[in-house]
């Protein structure tokens, strides 16, 4: 795995099926910290002031029927809110399906990944992450596998 790969997997709270979220952390060059909490009183991760969510509930994503006829495979890393109460609110894709593909018609069928990971991080539920023992809102990125 090249160095820039396991800088960007270190960066993120990476979610790929069935595993378990890795604790973000800065990556090299990353720009400022973001304030906590921002202008929309959410939360960003900080070692020992703000905790991650934990991941309680997750479930399969489902595959597109376009896609899987098709044989493609791919992934979408979104951003998503993790509300006091461990419900996702606010998902954005954040790197697309469709980025590594170079074929329209595949372009086109991997669009239906991003909407479906959307559609599962919606049912996926946390422990929500604390500031002071407290649950908040907090701000994550995840990212949604499909494998055949």
């Amino acid at each position: 795995m090249s160095l820039l790969a396991i800088l960007f997997l270190s960066y993120s709270l990476v979610l790929q099926q069935g595993s378990q979220p890795l604790p973000e952390a800065p990556a090299l060059g990353a720009h400022a910290p973001k304030t906590n909490p921002d202008s929309n009183g959410v939360y960003h991760v900080e070692k020992g002031v703000v905790s991650a969510p934990e991941l309680t509930l997750s479930v399969e994503p489902e595959y597109p029927k376009e896609a899987r006829k098709h044989r493609l495979e791919g992934s979408t890393r979104l951003r998503i809110v993790v509300d006091a109460d461990g419900h996702v609110r606010d998902a954005r894709v954040i790197r697309s399906a469709v980025e590594s593909r170079t074929k329209q018609t595949d372009r086109e069928t991997a669009s239906l990944f991003d909407t479906a990971a959307i559609e599962t991080v919606k049912q996926y539920r946390f422990k929500p992450g604390l500031l002071k023992d407290h649950p908040v809102r907090v701000e994550i990125e995840i990212e949604v596998e499909f494998r055949m």
